[in-house]
């Protein structure tokens, strides 16, 4: 006689992945129950095989017995044959040669295939100082309806950020990610995506570089502080290139893209181009904004003032009116209304050479 195998008393266990999908890396376990509670049969049976055909495995692999479980096992790979109603099939052989077969029906699925063709990329190639508080990076070709997790790392150290979300579009992007924790160096951004069975697809990278470090100006030689010249200039160090703005109540045609190290620029008027007018300038600063958007504190330039307007009003007279032959060596003049601080010249001449 025939053993008795059936469907009731055969089962299989392993899957993993969501709603019970069975994905890459599972073990598909098939048991049959040949205990009291099971299919119990009285004779001997000497040999139990699975056929895992239907899953891609093969057609009698051999079960092993403990105590009336017979149970063998199925890796299953991205080679495994993917599909929905997959089952089961086992054979017992009873000591007389004699063998019957039963198919479950679990009515498996399985899904192997991990999302693939999908890429990732910071929105901005330099973060700078005004953005990392909230920095974004767009998904290209994903699967929808998976889910994704993320690491964004610094080769400047600090504590890497990490997060995950669901993609609802082919390219979802993730935003408001606060990299504050991060030192300034090259982003480091990994991430993977599971589908909804759960295959997780291999890492995709993406880099970019964090600078929120504004560059340091420094007043290397000043303007003349009282002089005539209407485009005076003056010497200044940045040690960062970036783009030079001068505000207050100079301008100058040097504005725009400078190089890092020492620059000499003339000032003028906020229009830079412009001679600057006669007056003391007390409030003219410099700022550099460097490629990452990073401003330097306002550099102060020390105070200068232009004077156009000669000396008037002023007179001069000798301090005696008639000079004799003891004290012609060493005679006197005397300035009234003088300008102070003016530079004067003098000349003495006689009638009689």
């Amino acid at each position: 006689m025939a053993p008795t195998i059936t469907d009731g008393n055969l089962s299989i266990s392993g899957a993993s992945g969501s709603g019970g999908v069975f994905i890459a890396g599972d073990t598909l376990t098939a048991r049959w129950n040949n205990t009291a509670a099971g299919d119990n049969n009285s004779d001997t049976i000497s040999s139990v095989t699975m056929n895992f055909v239907a899953f891609g495995g093969g057609s009698a692999v051999v079960a092993s017995n403990n105590s009336g479980i017979w149970s063998a096992s199925y890796s299953i790979t991205s080679s495994s044959t993917d599909g929905t109603l997959l089952n089961i099939s086992a054979t017992a052989t009873d000591n007389a040669g004699n063998n019957a077969s039963a198919t479950d029906s679990s009515n498996a699925t399985v899904d192997t295939s991990a999302p693939s063709g999908h890429s990732v990329a910071f929105d901005d190639s330099l973060i700078g100082s005004g953005e990392y508080s909230a920095v974004s990076f767009t998904f290209a070709s994903a699967e929808v309806a998976g889910s994704y997790s993320y690491s964004i790392s610094s080769s400047g150290g600090g504590t890497a950020v990490t997060g995950s979300g669901t993609v609802s579009s082919a390219a979802e992007q993730v935003s408001g990610i606060d990299l504050s924790g991060l030192n300034d160096g090259t982003l480091t951004l990994r991430v993977i995506l599971t589908d909804v069975a759960g295959n997780s697809a291999t890492a995709v990278t993406d880099t970019s570089t964090l600078d929120t470090t504004a560059p340091v100006l420094t007043e290397v030689s000043a303007a003349t502080s009282l002089g005539n010249d209407t485009t005076p200039a003056l010497t200044f160090s940045t040690n960062e290139a970036g783009t030079l703005a001068v505000g207050g109540s100079c301008g100058s045609a040097s504005e725009g893209t400078v190089s890092s190290g020492n620059q000499t620029i003339s000032l003028s008027q906020p229009d830079n181009s412009s001679a600057l007018a006669e007056g003391s300038y007390n409030d003219c600063t410099l700022t550099v904004t460097d490629a990452a958007d990073n401003a330097s504190s306002a550099l102060s330039l020390s105070g200068f003032e232009i004077d156009l307007t000669g000396p008037s009003g002023h007179s001069i007279s000798f301090d005696d009116s008639l000079i004799n032959s003891t004290e012609a060596s060493s005679i006197s003049v005397t300035m009234a209304s003088a300008e102070v601080g003016a530079a004067y010249r003098y000349s003495i001449s006689s009638s009689g050479g």
